[in-house]
């Protein structure tokens, strides 16, 4: 197992941020729920097919009776990470985007 790199964690960490900071109420409601998975462990490793992962990344995934509807890769993440608030914003824009999106 190798350890997760800060840049991972801080994309972790920027992520849960700005989703608690502009999201409480659908956090709270239950709307929206946060999960973070390290898939450098064994038992998340199937992620990368699940979601045809080329590098970590923030996904957005719609779920419907316990199934996966569809999902989102956050590309920019990675280019956004040295920009804590711009990060910030993008996750956040991403976020409500995909919730304007849904019926």
């Amino acid at each position: 197992m190798n350890p997760r790199c800060e840049t991972c964690l801080n994309i972790e960490k920027f992520s849960k941020e700005a989703i608690d900071e502009a999201f409480a109420e659908e956090l709270e409601s239950g709307a929206i729920e946060w999960h973070a998975y390290d898939i450098g462990l064994p038992e998340h490793e199937h992620f990368w097919d699940d979601f045809q992962l080329k590098i970590k990344s923030l996904v957005m995934v719609e779920m419907l009776n316990d199934e996966r509807v569809q999902w989102k890769i956050c590309d920019e993440v990675w280019d956004l990470v040295e920009y804590e608030q711009a990060f910030k914003k993008y996750v956040q824009s991403e976020v409500q985007s995909y919730l304007i999106s849904k019926p």
